[in-house]
């Protein structure tokens, strides 16, 4: 028997355990299979104390599948954003359950945030950070604790997601790839060892690991990409090109403060490492990964506000992204095999041309206003597509281009003038 047709056997063997240990079926973690989802709030997972010196308990949110029958399932961890310094676990309600209608546990948890009255500078930026990570490890391992004890809610113990936006996405970064191999300069390490070394301080079950099988990264960042290595794991991001908050590339994190009299006040702070060095760094590595940008965009998670299309089209491929980790789906470098596409004019004044690949199966293409009403739809085999100025007075739409093989859906900004 050749060696090509026996590494094909091991991979179908593999996937077929891989289906069969997490319920694959097609749909579940990629597409909404249930209507319902119970959250049970407020569950103990550890204790700290504050960057200004107070005691905390953290607590986490817990979104469950209503009707699921599966006995053993993938958790996510969120972290909500608010630079370190404002936000809580409920802004992640509708991540969560998301999530959960996919078929995931989705958890919502607390972290540490500035709570001194003074301005942080980089070193009490970087502090506060790795506080959070400690917290968000804490969590960690207490699903693992549950996972491996009675495990009352189900959850599955080796798939555990981070992630987050911004700020809990740099959190998330952070846990996933520092560890004490990496080549970490003196004063970070002085910082990770006063707060508990790099599991952190929040908890005690240090019995349990806090190691995670993939990163959802909405609009973060980490303070060197130098510390991911080759056994990191997976990572989804998403990130406005120009990000002015948490950079797209390498630069300055800017931080917003109400300072008595003066008024906001807006400071560079600290120096990161964004969503497009992690991407060019994962590739370089050959770390599964995907990245989705909004393009020309001075926003931060502005993809997330306003307009559904990008929040539906973002959410919808990192879940993709977690199927195809789960069951077993691996095309290439990247788990979903993407796809090239060319818009032009744009702007333009009555109509314009989509190009899309041949060979690459189905594409459904949806024309948006601001609004999230579906103008009109169209499929296409690849190929030239027209696309003509609908009969409304806006300017500004979007169109949705989705690969009905892979599922994979891109989003596109157009313009009528």
């Amino acid at each position: 028997m050749s060696r090509t047709l026996i590494c094909y056997l091991i991979f179908i063997c593999f996937s077929f355990q891989l289906n069969a240990q997490y319920s694959c079926d097609g749909s579940r973690y990629r597409s909404i299979v249930f209507n319902s989802v119970d959250t049970i709030k407020a569950i103990k997972f550890g204790d700290c104390i504050t960057p200004g010196g107070l005691n905390k308990e953290l607590f986490m949110d817990i979104y469950q599948p209503v009707g699921d029958t599966v006995s053993r399932r993938p958790v996510i961890v969120y972290a909500f954003g608010g630079t370190y310094v404002t936000g809580d676990r409920t802004q992640l309600a509708e991540l969560c359950h998301k999530s959960a209608q996919r078929g995931f546990v989705a958890v919502a948890i607390d972290y540490r945030t500035y709570d001194r009255l003074s301005l942080p500078d980089s070193l009490a930026f970087a502090d506060v950070a790795l506080k959070a990570a400690g917290d968000m490890k804490a969590a960690v391992r207490k699903i693992r604790e549950w996972s491996m004890g009675n495990n009352p809610y189900r959850m599955h113990s080796d798939f555990i997601v981070v992630g987050g936006v911004s700020s809990g996405a740099i959190t998330a970064m952070h846990v996933a790839m520092v560890d004490s191999v990496d080549n970490i300069p003196p004063h970070f390490r002085t910082i990770i060892n006063n707060n508990g070394g790099f599991e952190g301080n929040s908890s005690n079950n240090f019995q349990y690991s806090s190691s995670v099988q993939a990163v959802l990264n909405f609009s973060g960042a980490i303070a060197r990409t130098d510390w991911i290595d080759v056994n990191d794991p997976p990572v989804f991001s998403a990130h406005d090109d120009g990000d002015a908050t948490v950079p797209f590339g390498n630069d300055f994190a800017a931080v917003n403060f109400n300072v008595p009299i003066i008024g906001q006040v807006t400071l560079d702070i600290i120096y990161l490492e964004g969503s497009q060095s992690i991407q060019n760094k994962l590739r370089q590595l050959n770390i599964p990964s995907d990245m989705i940008v909004k393009t020309n965009s001075t926003g931060h998670v502005s993809y997330f506000s306003g307009n559904n299309i990008w929040k539906d089209s973002i959410i919808e491929n990192s879940h993709i992204f977690l199927h195809n980790l789960i069951c077993g789906i691996q095309s290439n470098t990247n788990i979903e095999a993407d796809f090239e596409y060319q818009v032009f004019p744009n702007p333009a004044r009555s109509e314009l041309q989509i190009s899309l690949p041949l060979n690459q199966g189905l594409f459904h293409v949806s024309l948006f206003n601001l609004n999230g009403q579906e103008l009109k739809q169209w499929k296409s085999n690849g190929g030239f597509l027209t696309i003509k100025r609908p009969n409304e007075n806006g300017q500004m739409y979007f169109l949705t281009l989705k690969n009905m093989k892979t599922g994979l859906v891109k989003t596109h900004k157009i313009l009528f003038q």
